[in-house]
């Protein structure tokens, strides 16, 4: 069930995270943009993982100040020089992503990995400024919607269409996805077009798994029903496993579950290290596979959304006003939250 806590009297504001566990609520600025480049006015920003990462301080791109927000929906405020007029007005969605251009990796066409890249939120200015400023190349049109705000989804479906290209994902697998998060979901959303032979979910929380059966994503189980389901559908194990908790020692354990010749898939943006006997990769022959962000996948993760309405209604479980940030990051940390994607909404 949604929940929705919004202060509608609040007005536009921008979000500092000042340091670690420390929110500031200042005026919006008014940026400027330069040739090329646009002003977004944010209409909502979700809030991932990885911002609570940043938030607490224990992630490598903690440095503060910082203005976060990568997750955006809003409307296209003001076009610098060279840019399509057309442009002006538009409702878009945007591609948190900026690539030098002219490194190795961005040249294979690998920008989401440049070795130079700068993330919108992280490095650069995010969308808790409430009016930030990006490339126009970056911006995405979405369609009309009676929520708007729900296109903030895009990005993090966009990161599950990436990896589940990564994965080589043929018709007739077998997948097994752990965990039943914003990005486990959205795996297992994104392979509903690769037309698997099922997909598993594996997930603790009795809540998560109900949703993932509603939704009509997969089979939901406990992780320590993992073992006598693929006993019964996969003797060998699964074809394709996705990590998605971040936890090092789900990721470290995950080999147990896919078949000789199987291929792991890491989504999780966990700390520390994991550990895999060297044997059973070789033994096995296994393929382990990393996945950063998204490229050219905005489009697909559109597409997708589009057509999933109950998905997006489903998955947002709370919303807040940026002016109630420090709430929002505060039931994302509560131990045992229902939380799953929670929007701090502009208007």
């Amino acid at each position: 069930m949604e929940a929705t806590r919004h202060n509608a009297e609040a007005g536009r504001v921008a979000v500092v995270t000042a340091g670690p566990g420390q929110l500031q609520i200042e005026p919006e600025e008014n940026p400027v943009p330069a040739a090329g480049e646009i002003v977004v006015e944010a209409i909502a920003t979700g809030v991932c993982g990885s911002d609570v990462h940043l938030f607490v301080g224990d992630h490598p791109y903690s440095n503060y100040p910082l203005v976060q927000g990568h997750e955006t929906v809003g409307l296209v405020a003001e076009l610098g020089a060279g840019v399509d007029p057309a442009l002006q007005g538009a409702r878009v969605v945007v591609e948190p992503t900026l690539e030098c251009g002219s490194c190795p990796e961005c040249a294979r066409g690998a920008y989401n990995r440049c070795e130079r890249l700068e993330v919108i939120g992280v490095q650069r200015t995010g969308s808790l400024a409430g009016r930030f400023v990006t490339r126009a190349g970056k911006a995405h049109r979405v369609p009309s919607a009676s929520d708007a705000a729900g296109w903030a989804l895009v990005e993090p479906v966009a990161v599950a269409c990436h990896a589940v290209e990564r994965s080589g994902a043929e018709p007739g697998e077998l997948v097994l996805v752990l965990g039943a998060g914003v990005i486990g979901l959205s795996v297992a959303l994104a392979l509903s077009r690769r037309e698997p032979r099922a997909v598993v979910v594996a997930e603790p929380s009795e809540q998560r798994r109900r949703r993932v059966e509603e939704l009509g994503l997969g089979i939901a189980v406990d992780p320590d029903e993992v073992d006598a389901l693929l006993a019964e559908r996969a003797p060998s194990g699964a074809d394709l496993v996705f990590e998605a908790t971040g936890l090092p020692e789900v990721l470290g354990g995950a080999h147990h579950h896919v078949r000789p010749g199987g291929r792991i898939v890491v989504l999780g943006q966990g700390a520390g290290d994991f550990a895999m006997p060297m044997i059973v990769m070789t033994r096995k022959e296994l393929t382990l596979v990393g996945t950063r962000n998204s490229a050219g996948q905005f489009p697909a993760a559109i597409e997708l959304l589009s057509g999933s309405p109950e998905f997006v209604t489903s998955v947002i479980t709370h919303r807040f006003h940026p002016s109630e940030a420090g709430q929002a990051f505060a039931e994302l940390t509560t131990p045992g939250t229902a939380a799953l994607k929670v929007l701090l909404e502009f208007a």
